[in-house]
């Protein structure tokens, strides 16, 4: 690819507007993409330039952009009913859209019968777990989390997060939450080695925290991403996840999985936490659940449900669309195997990406920095960056995701900046290995391009 690509006119004049008019949020001045449509992997701005999506809007559209059939059926429902308060009255389209839901959890972990409740985010989804755990059980007052985890930006979801502190700072928490080193052999907060850790970051919980700060029985549960997401991409310890498991049964705590980012095939399973052989008591799900329209869920036991009408409830709940557009991409997900398909070529990218680390770490001269991890499941990968002495490497992060940008590809960044600065990839589930090959070709140029620059 020759052509280099940086803002055009009509996305620098639309960077102007939204600046006068819209609040502060995660925008970048590093970062300056407009998007004006979207089919499949790729993109386009509003000067007409062509990206391959390799973040799908952070897992928003896995299963492609403007999928035909989820397109169809927004389109059907839109022109019958738009506006629907779910939990006032009966949809059909929620009533199916939650028996699909519950039919692929069913799949996964068929131990026993799955109920779904909607909402419209996956804060809200974390919200709502959290918020069934108390009213099932009040007197268990405390929860765990894992510290670099991001569960949402409000509420108990904020509670249990500790992605950044700037998130929190400031704002009082209302739920008593214990939390913990994330089971990360890459960067172990304990100073162990994989081989010889015997699970210390979870054993510590039974060993120090029990009976000193609470009872096991003061907990009602644990909330964990099966992969830390926003934290770095952290694949953990998987003998650690089983760990966890084994202590949330043996003292009745619920363990909540937050599949917001890494659920509905992105791993290569159905649900990441599969991939450790682990069911949970709850899944939490969201932004590719309803393909670009706002939707999210919690599937837990049909044997559990709210004590109350009332006591917990939505207006959107994912609304009309949400649900028909849910169903839909379930049914694409599974009908053109987009789950196998992430296992084989997120595979495939990690290969090739480990040979770029190779090259790149290699070619000598006056280097700006390295690849110290490429790491995943399925195509969940990050690429991790360090400077000449080991340490993390922020700067050499954003000249590479610039020069992705100016190559026509659009990763994003992960990871705390001064731990563990990552580049993510969370290219469309539906992406082939010839797709994966010109990724890579143009990753590689952007390295060495950064590189070069700084």
């Amino acid at each position: 690819m020759e052509k280099i690509i940086v803002p055009g006119p009509k996305t620098i004049k639309l960077i102007e507007r939204h600046q006068k008019v819209l609040a502060a949020t995660t925008h970048d001045a590093n970062f300056s993409v407009s998007i004006e449509r979207g089919e499949g992997i790729y993109v386009w701005d509003l000067d007409g330039n062509k990206y391959i999506d390799c973040f799908t809007q952070v897992a928003i559209a896995d299963i492609g952009h403007c999928h035909p059939k989820v397109v169809r059926a927004v389109n059907r429902q839109a022109k019958k009913l738009m506006a629907c308060i779910g939990t006032d009255v009966y949809s059909l389209a929620q009533v199916e859209a939650a028996e699909k839901l519950a039919e692929i959890a069913k799949k996964s972990f068929p131990q026993q019968d799955w109920r779904v409740y909607f909402c419209s985010s996956g804060g809200e989804a974390n919200n709502a777990a959290i918020k069934l755990l108390i009213d099932r059980r009040p007197q268990r007052k405390r929860f765990i989390s894992f510290l670099g985890a991001f569960h949402g930006r409000f509420g108990y979801a904020l509670d249990v997060a500790s992605s950044k502190s700037l998130h929190k700072r400031d704002y009082p928490e209302a739920l008593p939450v214990i939390r913990l080193p994330y089971p990360d052999c890459q960067h172990c907060a304990y100073e162990k080695k994989e081989h010889n850790c015997s699970q210390f970051c979870i054993r510590f919980i039974e060993k120090e925290y029990l009976g000193r700060l609470c009872d096991p029985e003061e907990i009602n549960g644990v909330i964990i991403e099966p992969i830390q997401g926003e934290g770095g991409f952290i694949v953990p310890n998987a003998s650690a996840i089983r760990k966890l498991h084994e202590f949330c049964k043996k003292y009745d705590w619920a363990l909540i999985a937050d599949e917001v980012q890494t659920g509905l095939g992105r791993t290569g399973k159905m649900f990441a936490i599969e991939n450790f052989g682990v069911k949970p008591d709850i899944i939490c799900l969201a932004k590719k659940l309803g393909s670009g329209v706002p939707i999210g869920a919690i599937v837990f036991p049909s044997d559990w449900n709210f004590t109350k009408s009332g006591r917990h409830s939505t207006t959107f709940g994912g609304g009309p669309l949400g649900w028909v557009s849910a169903k839909a991409t379930l049914e694409v997900i599974e009908e053109e195997n987009l789950v196998a398909n992430a296992a084989k070529t997120g595979a495939y990218f990690i290969e090739r990406l480990n040979e770029i680390q190779v090259r790149f770490n290699n070619c000598g001269g006056n280097h700006a920095g390295y690849i110290s991890y490429v790491r995943g499941l399925g195509l969940m990968i990050g690429v991790e960056f360090i400077d000449k002495d080991g340490g993390p490497n922020p700067k050499l992060r954003t000249a590479v995701i610039c020069e992705c940008l100016k190559n026509g590809i659009i990763p994003l960044a992960a990871g705390h900046p001064q731990r563990n600065p990552i580049i993510r990839f969370l290219t469309p589930l539906c992406v082939t290995e010839a797709d994966i090959n010109e990724i890579a070709s143009r990753f590689e140029k952007a390295l060495n391009n950064a590189k070069a620059a700084i």
